[in-house]
């Protein structure tokens, strides 16, 4: 609702706005629509990501950032081409524009086309890219960095979870900073009614 808001609001006023138009389900709004999407896009993350690895980078030769940076970002394309239309029904859902997910997809697709499921897909791409990009390369160096090891068996023991977290909300928390001037712009594209 910040984002989208036409005019300047805080994050109170927008938790206010949300629980007024919808009680608690109003801060809930959208999130079936994304869970959805979630399942086909973060498998082929994974999966995509996890081929990238194997394929382009030798674990034995040491850190290999642009290598890393590749994978992130081959992985994310994946990613954001199941999930970007998800996100579209959610955004549009979290405003109360439609009944439901069904009534917002059909909406789109009568008023805009595929296309407007698809508006904000480049710029979802500029902005995960580089955010993806980021978090794996930070994420691979600070494990590196504190020795915590990757894959299964011993290198990967439970006692290293914390380390695992750890490095993942800092290069997640790095990268989100770095692209939160993208997320903006994305969330105004997908928030746009037709006409605009």
């Amino acid at each position: 609702r910040m984002q989208a808001s036409p005019s300047r609001i805080g994050a109170a006023e927008a938790v206010r706005a949300a629980l007024r138009d919808g009680g608690c389900r109003g801060l809930m709004r959208g999130s079936p629509a994304i869970s959805a999407g979630c399942f086909a896009a973060h498998g082929g993350l994974f999966m995509t990501y996890e081929l990238a690895v194997a394929r382009l980078v030798d674990q034995d030769k040491g850190q290999q950032p642009v290598r890393m940076a590749a994978c992130g970002a081959i992985s994310m394309f994946v990613h954001d081409c199941f999930l970007t239309p998800f996100d579209v029904v959610k955004q549009r859902l979290q405003l109360g524009r439609h009944d439901g997910a069904v009534d917002c997809v059909r909406a789109a697709l009568r008023g805009e086309g595929l296309r407007g499921l698809y508006r904000s897909f480049p710029v979802t791409v500029a902005m995960n890219g580089p955010y993806t990009a980021t978090l794996v390369v930070c994420n691979s160096s600070l494990q590196r960095a504190l020795g915590v090891g990757r894959g299964g068996g011993r290198s990967a023991e439970v006692g290293e979870a914390p380390w695992y977290f750890a490095c993942a909300g800092v290069s997640g928390a790095f990268a989100g900073a770095l692209t939160n001037p993208l997320d903006v712009l994305k969330t105004r594209l997908q928030t746009q009614s037709p006409a605009a």
